[in-house]
């Protein structure tokens, strides 16, 4: 699954196929141990409005990190090529 990826890449599969709470929680962890976000420098972190990103463990860590994340369901069309 990471065949080419960049070092620091990371990977996950749910059996469902979809992503969920789980691999988004892991998934933001990782990004956190790469970005080190904090309170004196926050980022922002657009995603769509998945109900994956919502859990409430999820909304906690980004509070605690530094991080504002926004929900766009417009985003998913200006970043997605036709």
């Amino acid at each position: 699954m990471q065949f080419g990826a960049k070092p620091g890449s990371m990977s996950r599969a749910a059996p469902s196929g979809c992503l969920n709470e789980h691999l988004s929680l892991i998934f933001l962890e990782n990004f956190i141990s790469h970005v080190k976000p904090s309170k004196r420098e926050r980022i922002l972190l657009y995603l769509d409005n998945h109900e994956s990103h919502l859990s409430l463990e999820a909304l906690d860590k980004e509070s605690e990190a530094g991080i504002l994340m926004i929900l766009d369901q417009s985003i998913i069309t200006t970043v997605k090529p036709n």
